[in-house]
């Protein structure tokens, strides 16, 4: 967490803890022996392992309790380590057989040499780099499963080690495997998110182990999230509205000395649905009007008949109850059948 600095001290073969708040020494030093040179920290912040060529050992120290817990011998070690970022291996030096040693660091054995260079003297492991998460998704009904695919996320380093999802319904999981199974109790839309982690330990945040960067995390390309609407298996059947009723009308004549025509006025009674609120009156299939339901319920339409005045007469007293019609229209949108006119004449 950055608060305490590890010094190695060749001359006197310690190693001292400095708080880097205070910039003071913490307690007695460490005692290493036999000269050591370089200190290397694990990303998880468990150890740290110091070298000594003249012990001919790396020494192992517990930063929980900063005292040395175990020491991995072998002939001539280099002065710098170089831990893996996901704190398994220790690449080492050795000068005596011009190699680089690859430690086990959960069982401390030494692994083949890698040679092919004279005495090395430092080493440095490029930062495990950010994966990049991506998911598709199943949709099931609410109640059933739904499926959610993360096997298009991709690591630049490694692999995909842990999915660690988020249902946006209170629910999470963390997971090794890619594709998972979430069922939602209720309908709805959920905001799912996916955070991903490599097999280097990298995801969101970036490890500083003192000397360098093993972990190049970021905020943004190993979290995913993505917006799901989940509906329900039993949508609500529609709203009934109860049609209006004694749809009437009447027809006036009008004897103009120009052109005669007719009015047609039109009443009806409300529908007994409380929710209504308005009217549709449709003529030939078309909307005349939308009358509020808080209004009289009437309404009024001026005729002029294609022909004789008296040929309207004929047609209107056959067509005009086919042609004229009203229904109710919900709050929710919901509408009732229709009524058709009933009209009567006024001479």
């Amino acid at each position: 967490d950055g608060a305490k600095l590890y010094v190695t001290c060749f001359q006197s073969s310690d190693v001292y803890v400095i708080n880097t708040v205070t910039d003071s020494i913490i307690g007695a030093p460490i005692s290493i022996g036999g000269r050591p040179f370089d200190v290397a920290i694990q990303p998880n912040g468990v150890n740290a392992y110091v070298s000594s060529s003249f012990a001919n050992m790396i020494a192992v120290i517990d930063l929980s309790t900063d005292t040395v817990i175990n020491t991995i011998v072998y002939e001539d070690p280099a002065p710098a380590n170089a831990i893996t970022p996901d704190s398994l291996t220790d690449y080492t030096g050795s000068s005596k057989f011009f190699a680089i040693i690859p430690i086990d660091l959960t069982t401390n054995t030494l692994g083949a040499l890698i040679t092919g260079f004279l005495t090395p003297l430092n080493q440095q492991i490029a930062p495990d780099q950010a994966p990049l998460a991506s998911f598709e998704v199943t949709l099931a009904l609410a109640g059933s499963p739904s499926t959610f695919d993360g096997s298009l996320s991709v690591s630049p380093v490694g692999t995909i080690a842990t999915y660690d999802w988020d249902f946006g319904d209170g629910n999470t999981l963390s997971t090794t495997s890619s594709v998972v199974d979430h069922t939602y109790a209720t309908s709805g839309t959920f905001t799912v998110t996916l955070t991903v982690t490599n097999s280097g330990g990298t995801s969101t945040a970036t490890t500083f182990t003192g000397q360098l960067i093993s972990n190049h995390g970021d905020d943004t390309f190993p979290v995913l999230s993505k917006s799901i609407t989940v509906l329900s298996p039993n949508p609500p059947p529609p709203s009934t509205v109860e049609a209006p009723s004694h749809f009437h009308g009447r027809i006036k004549r009008h004897f103009h000395h120009k052109k005669p025509f007719f009015s047609l006025h039109t009443w009806w009674k409300k529908s007994l649905s409380s929710d209504v609120i308005s009217y549709q009156v449709f003529g030939d299939n078309k909307l005349l009007a939308t009358i509020k339901s808080a209004k009289k319920l009437h309404f009024k339409k001026l005729l002029y008949p294609k022909k004789s005045f008296f040929q309207g007469i004929h047609d209107y007293k056959k067509f005009l109850h086919k042609k004229y019609k009203v229904r109710a229209v919900s709050a929710t949108g919901a509408k009732s059948s229709f009524v058709y006119l009933k009209v009567k004449f006024k001479h």
